[in-house]
């Protein structure tokens, strides 16, 4: 528990440093034009983080460097949790699997397919499109706006693919989703019973 709040002050004190790295005026000065241009919005009126790359002050060039390299810290440490915890959940569900019955060894192995791909669905959905557009700019590699459209749109369908994932992994939801079986109308079995 002591771990949790440690990691969670941790957290957003890399939020803070984010920010304050990265939310500068120059930068945001910087891409008015531009990002009006793309957006129609001025990013003076924003809370940005504009990490900018070249033809900069040496100063901003290395804030862009520290938020852009604490957002990847920050993004790996959480993609190591969720392989860390997990691995640790499987360790334990083997020790254990002897004083367990079948029908929870199997319940505990779709559950550990549902974990999987809830860890895998985020790491696609999320954090792959935010690296991508983080470090673009370091290579020159323009992606114009359409980035911004694919990421919103994938933040967007998470919420609808997570519980889908664990729908399709454990049977039991899975037959009360994909194969219900109709229920008999309670008269129809009454006069089936006196027919025959």
């Amino acid at each position: 528990m002591l771990g949790s709040f440690i990691l969670t002050a941790l957290f957003f004190g890399f939020g803070f440093a984010i920010c304050a790295f990265g939310n500068s005026p120059v930068g945001k000065t910087y891409l008015r034009e531009s990002y009006f241009k793309t957006h129609n919005i001025d990013s003076m009126k924003l809370n940005i983080i504009a990490a900018v790359f070249d033809e900069v002050p040496d100063g901003l060039e290395y804030r862009s460097y520290a938020s852009i390299g604490l957002l990847t810290i920050q993004s790996v440490t959480s993609l190591t949790l969720f392989i860390t915890l997990g691995t640790m959940t499987i360790r334990s569900i083997n020790r254990l699997k002897f004083n367990m019955s079948d029908k929870t060894k199997i319940l505990q192995r779709q559950l550990m397919k549902a974990l999987a791909i809830q860890t895998i669905i985020p790491i696609f959905i999320s954090f792959s499109p935010c690296v991508l557009s983080w470090y673009s700019p370091i290579f020159n590699i323009d992606l114009g706006s359409g980035i911004s459209n694919i990421e919103v749109n994938a933040l967007a369908t998470f919420p609808f693919c997570d519980p889908i994932a664990i729908i399709l992994c454990i049977p039991v939801l899975r037959r009360q989703i994909f194969f219900r079986k109709k229920m008999i109308p309670k008269q129809a079995l009454e006069l089936n019973t006196t027919i025959t």
